[in-house]
């Protein structure tokens, strides 16, 4: 059996509920950093994990890449990604606290923040996605990696859903209006899970591609 494939309407029908989730999760991170931070409108795209490395080109830096893994009826993985330095500004804001910039490790607290950032960049966006896809949803908890990009980034790729080729990948940036930090995020759908999401999609926000019923009836 083929592999299930979004074509280009049905990405860009994903794409406007992105939107709504990019949204909620600006407004939960601003409140969460107390400093306005936008996010960028998501792409959607497959992508290999050539295409990965581009998009996310974080040199040999330090970073920090927080991992969450997305169960229910669509499955998925998220990542958030960006430099130590970035984090530790973050960290900063969420606790009032300095941070050393020369250690390696974080505290414990700031790795709870982390987290916290995490879970809620995860929940605020995608719970919008599955709200109008109608999924049922759960977390498991942020699992941090603190490395240099090189390392941390083969600890990302071990984690994508699916086998080798091409990935459906939700991918932004997020930010404060002053630079002071920068991070990504990237959300990872496997194949299945793309064959549910194409499903909903076509019963749920009006597929333009008529010829590609379901057969399901109300």
């Amino acid at each position: 059996m083929e592999p299930v494939r979004l074509d280009p309407d049905q990405i860009d029908d994903l794409k406007e509920v992105g939107n709504v989730g990019s949204g909620n999760a600006a407004s939960r991170l601003s409140d969460l950093i107390h400093r306005r931070c936008v996010i960028d409108i998501p792409q959607i795209a497959y992508m290999t994990t050539d295409d990965v490395r581009r998009i996310l080109d974080m040199e040999n830096s330090y970073v920090v890449v927080m991992h969450i893994k997305i169960m229910g009826d669509i499955p998925a993985t998220m990542f958030v990604v960006m430099k130590r330095t970035y984090a530790q500004t973050i960290v900063r804001y969420m606790t009032q606290d300095a941070i050393d910039p020369s250690g390696k490790d974080f505290s414990f607290t700031a790795q709870f923040a982390l987290k916290q950032l995490g879970e809620i960049l995860t929940k605020s966006f995608f719970d919008s996605i599955h709200e109008l896809l109608m999924a049922k949803t759960k977390y498991a908890m942020p699992e941090i990696i603190i490395d240099s990009w090189s390392a941390a980034q083969e600890s990302l790729f071990a984690r994508l859903p699916g086998d080798e080729g091409e990935h459906l990948l939700v991918h932004s940036t997020f930010f404060d209006p002053e630079k002071t930090f920068v991070g990504k995020f990237i959300y990872a759908l496997s194949v299945d899970s793309q064959g549910v999401v194409l499903n909903r999609i076509k019963l749920l926000l009006g597929s333009k591609n008529p010829t590609a019923a379901t057969g399901e009836k109300a």
